[in-house]
């Protein structure tokens, strides 16, 4: 069973990579990740870049 970190640190790992969009990352996961949701993938993937572009706000 994949956690919420572990999706995550996938995250970092596939920011590494060229990707053409959000879809392939959520994609990346699925495929990785057999017993992670679509949607949970989507919105795990949302909030973590959400979270990157905030950290980006604050540091201007």
């Amino acid at each position: 069973m994949a956690y919420q970190e572990d999706v995550e640190r996938y995250i970092c790992d596939a920011l590494c990579y060229p990707l053409k969009n959000i879809n392939h990352l959520v994609a990346m996961i699925c495929l990785h990740f057999p017993d992670v949701p679509e949607a949970a993938a989507r919105t795990i993937v949302t909030n973590f870049i959400n979270r990157i572009v905030e950290l980006d706000k604050r540091s201007k």
